[in-house]
C-alpha cells in the first residue's frame, strides 16, 4: 500500500489504478461481521423492558408468544425476501419481507460506534390490519408500535423486489404478491418518531401477483418493466401514470407454458429488456417495436447461427442470430438475471440463473452462449426472485488470471453460502460462509419447547454497498440480515496474526469461506514465537520495548 502511494504521489500510477487496488484488498478480505445487527423492534421491547405488554397485538401479526424474546437482531419476522442499496450514495438499505413489511436502514448512523453496532429502521411500512368488524383490535393497535406504522395503502402480501429509483434516492419502488406496485417518496417523511412511518404515493394495481420488477438504470422514459403469473410483460409508465399494454410474444413462436419469473434492462440500450420464465425461456424485447420480441435465446447456440430466419440487434448491426423465436435457455424456472458493466460499446454481457442449477452467460451481441461452465457447486433451491449482484466496474479481484478479470466479478446467493464468481472463466473465487459464532444459535422457548430455529438459514437475497464501500448484506430465510465487512486490523491481531496476511480459502474455513483462521495450534505457534523475538529484541536493546507498539 506505501508503495501504490508513494507511485501516485510521483505521478506514475493513476488515481484509478490505486482506488482499484484498494478495493480489490478490502473485497478478498471480505469477512462475516458479527458484531453488527439489524433489529427492526422497537428499543423498549430489545432491551428486555415492556416484552409482555404488547403480546396480543403481536400475535396479531403472526408472531408466536415469546417469539420476540427469543430472537435477537431480527429484521422481519416471516424472513427476508429482498435488499436494495443505495447505488449513489452507499447510504441507505432497503429490505422486505414475507411479512409484508419494508424497513428502511440508515447504514451511517451508527458508523463511529467501536463496540456492537445495533442497526434501527429509520422508516417503516408494516402490513395492514383493518380494525373492523372486531371491536376489540382498535385499543390494541393504537398500543402496538408496529401496527401504528401501517397505512390502507401498505402492501398486503409478502414483498418480491425492491428497488430505489435509479437518479436519486428520494422514492423507491416495492413489488408485492398482492398484485400492486407501489411508489413512496422519502423526502416528507414525518420525525415525530424514531422509527418514522412509510406510505406509498402512488399505487398501480397490475390484477396478477407480481413476481418482481425492474427499471432501467439509464433511461429517460420512466418505464417500469414487471414480471406477472401472465405469459407477458407489464409496463407501467410512472410519468403518466398508466399500466400499459403487455409485452406478448410473437404466434408464430412457441406458446408460453407459464409466467414471467424475471425482468432486466440493458445498461447500454434503454430500449432493450430481457425477462425469463417460468418455462426456460429468455426473450428479448424492443420497447419500441409492436412486434416487440426480437430474439429468444437458446443454450445450444454457441455460435448464433441456427435455423433459417435471422434478425438483427439494435447493440451490433452486424450480428445477426438465427431462428430468434424459438430456443430454452435452462431447463427450468429463471430466478436471476443481471447484466455485467462492460467498457466495450459493442458487448452486452447476460448472467442468468434458474432452478436447473445452472449459471449462464450470454453474449446479447450476438445471442448466444458463451458455453462458461461454473461446475457443480452451484445450488438453486428457491423459485422467487434471486438476483445476482454484479461488482461496479471500478472494483475487482487483482492478482487473478486475466480471464477472471475482463469477465467480470459477481455474488451469486448460492442456498447457505454466498459465491464470489468469475465470469470469464466459470471458476469460484471465494465461498463466504458465515462462522458458527455468526450463524443464528439456536433458541427454545418456554412456552415452545420444540421451536428451534435454523442454524445456517438459506440466503435469499444480496446487496452491495455503493458509494466508494466495499460491503456486502445477505437477506436470511430466518429474517437476519447479517453483514459482510473487509478484515480490520483489529481483527488481525485478535487472531494472532499482525502480519495482515489472509490464509488461503478453502472449503471448511479461512478467511475466505467464514472469516476464521484454520486450527488454534498455529495461531498459538504464531503467539509464542512472537513472545520469544519480543523478549529477544528486548534484551539486545536492554531497554522494555515493545515489538507490537
Amino acid at each position: 500500500m506505501n508503495t501504490s502511494l508513494i507511485n501516485r504521489s510521483l505521478g506514475t500510477v493513476p488515481a484509478s489504478v490505486l482506488a482499484r487496488s484498494t478495493n480489490s484488498q478490502l473485497l478478498s478480505s471480505l469477512q462475516a461481521a458479527p458484531d453488527v445487527h439489524f433489529d427492526s423492534r422497537p428499543s423498549n421491547l430489545s432491551s428486555g423492558s415492556g416484552v409482555n405488554k404488547d403480546d396480543r397485538g403481536r400475535r396479531l401479526h403472526g408472531a408466536p408468544r415469546g417469539a420476540e424474546e427469543e430472537e435477537q437482531g431480527t429484521a422481519h419476522r416471516a424472513g427476508v425476501n429482498c435488499l436494495a442499496g443505495d447505488g449513489l450514495d452507499g447510504r441507505f438499505l432497503l429490505s422486505g419481507g414475507a411479512d409484508a413489511t419494508i424497513h428502511l436502514w440508515d447504514l451511517e448512523a451508527n458508523e463511529t460506534s467501536s463496540s456492537e453496532i445495533t442497526y434501527r429502521p429509520v422508516a417503516s411500512m408494516t402490513k395492514y390490519l383493518s380494525p373492523f368488524p372486531y371491536h376489540s383490535l382498535p385499543s390494541l393497535l393504537s398500543s402496538n408500535p408496529l401496527t401504528t406504522r401501517s397505512s390502507p395503502k401498505s402492501h398486503t402480501y409478502a414483498i418480491t423486489h425492491l428497488s430505489f429509483y435509479p437518479f436519486d434516492t428520494d422514492s423507491f419502488l416495492s413489488s408485492s404478491y398482492d398484485r400492486t406496485l407501489k411508489l413512496t417518496s422519502l423526502v416528507h417523511l414525518p420525525s415525530s418518531s424514531p422509527t418514522r412511518p412509510l406510505h406509498p404515493t402512488t399505487t398501480f394495481d397490475l390484477e396478477s401477483p407480481i413476481a418482481t420488477h425492474a427499471i432501467s438504470p439509464i433511461a429517460s422514459h420512466l418505464l417500469v418493466a414487471c414480471a406477472t403469473q401472465g405469459p407477458y410483460v407489464r409496463l407501467v409508465d410512472l410519468r403518466s401514470g398508466v399500466v400499459g399494454r403487455g409485452l406478448v410474444p410473437p404466434r408464430r413462436g412457441a406458446v408460453p407454458e407459464g409466467g414471467i419469473s424475471s425482468v432486466a434492462w440493458s445498461p447500454r440500450d434503454e430500449h432493450i429488456l430481457v425477462s425469463g420464465g417460468t418455462d426456460g425461456v429468455l426473450r428479448i424485447w424492443d420497447v419500441r417495436r409492436s412486434d416487440a420480441q426480437i430474439g429468444v435465446l437458446d443454450m445450444e447456440d454457441s455460435t448464433a447461427c441456427l435455423g433459417d430466419d435471422s434478425i438483427s440487434f439494435p447493440s451490433s448491426p452486424s450480428s445477426t442470430i438465427r431462428n430468434p423465436h424459438s430456443g430454452i435457455a435452462h431447463h427450468g424456472l429463471i430466478n436471476g438475471l443481471a447484466f455485467l458493466p462492460s467498457d466495450s460499446s459493442s458487448s452486452s454481457t447476460l448472467i442468468s440463473s434458474a432452478l436447473d442449477t445452472r449459471l449462464r452467460i450470454w453474449d446479447l451481441s450476438t445471442g448466444r452462449n458463451t458455453l462458461v461452465n461454473f461446475g457443480p457447486s452451484i445450488r438453486n433451491p428457491r423459485p422467487a426472485t434471486s438476483n445476482p449482484v454484479v461488482l461496479p466496474a471500478e472494483i475487482s479481484l487483482s492478482g487473478g488470471r486475466g480471464s477472471e478479470r475482463e469477465g467480470g466479478i459477481f455474488f451469486h446467493p448460492n442456498d447457505k453460502d454466498i459465491l464470489i464468481c468469475a465470469a470469464g472463466s466459470g471458476s469460484i473465487i471465494r465461498k463466504l460462509r458465515p462462522s458458527p459464532s455468526h450463524r443464528a444459535t439456536s433458541h427454545t422457548s418456554s412456552t415452545h419447547p420444540q421451536r428451534v430455529r435454523n442454524p445456517s438459514a438459506r440466503v435469499n437475497a444480496l446487496a452491495f454497498r455503493g458509494g466508494g464501500h466495499v460491503a456486502l448484506y445477505a437477506g436470511y430465510a430466518d429474517g437476519r440480515i447479517r453483514a459482510w465487512m473487509p478484515r480490520r486490523r483489529e481483527d488481525e491481531w485478535l487472531d494472532g496474526d499482525g502480519d495482515g496476511e489472509d490464509d488461503e480459502d478453502n472449503d471448511g474455513g479461512g478467511v475466505g469461506v467464514g472469516g476464521e483462521k484454520d486450527g488454534g495450534k498455529d495461531g498459538e505457534k504464531r503467539k509464542r514465537k512472537r513472545e520469544v523475538m519480543d523478549e529477544m529484541y528486548r534484551s539486545l536493546m536492554g531497554r522494555g520495548l515493545d515489538m507490537k507498539s
